[in-house]
């Protein structure tokens, strides 16, 4: 049995395509059809984006107007205390892990549990920033340093996985490692300055 333009045999798709053309058969034809739909997806994707963006942005307009009618129940910084060594806590065993493993893995984890710790520093920067201050500059530098440790890292994956000349992969592997290296040991060294404890 021949496929005709309404035949279960046919993919709706190409229904669809043909009924948007008159039911001109031509590749053409259908090519011009298909881009139209896409295109006309693209711009509802594009309006729900917005539309999802000022849904968000209201909210946090809300949230922002009920901040003035938060109470704590403690002043000073002992409200804020508890978070900022559960942070701490967290990027201490990161760097025993970091230091026992060596596996980039383990530095990407420390790097996570840093940064965390200098979010949380920054927002408590405030109410003190004399006590602060240090502490949270040094977790930047911190998490710079194990930021560059995680892209060498992802370079010399992407290197071994993508294709490129070997003689030219085989010759960035020696500097990307002995510069992880570097800064694996400059990480610790200011991790341990850090997170003393």
């Amino acid at each position: 049995a021949r496929c005709t333009t309404w035949s279960p045999c046919r993919p709706w798709r190409a229904v669809v395509l043909d009924r948007a053309v008159g039911h001109q058969r031509g590749a053409r034809a259908r090519r011009r059809a298909k881009s139209r739909e896409v295109a006309k997806r693209r711009a509802g994707l594009a309006t729900d984006r917005a539309a999802d963006i000022a849904a968000f942005r209201a909210m946090l307009t809300e949230a922002r107007a009920r901040i003035p009618g938060w109470t704590l129940s403690a002043k000073g910084f002992a409200p804020a205390r508890k978070g900022l060594r559960k942070t701490y806590a967290q990027a201490r065993r990161g760097l025993d892990h970091a230091r026992e493993a060596r596996s980039p893995e383990a530095f990407h984890d420390w790097r996570k549990a840093v940064k965390y710790h200098w979010y949380h520093a920054q927002l408590l920067r405030p109410i003190t920033p004399e006590r602060i201050d240090p502490q949270r500059g040094m977790a930047k530098e911190l998490a710079e340093l194990l930021g560059n440790h995680h892209d060498l890292h992802d370079m010399r994956a992407h290197l071994a996985a993508g294709g490129f000349d070997a003689a030219a992969v085989a010759a960035m592997q020696t500097p990307i490692t002995q510069e992880m290296a570097r800064l694996e040991a400059a990480a610790l060294t200011l991790g341990h300055r850090l997170l003393a404890d």
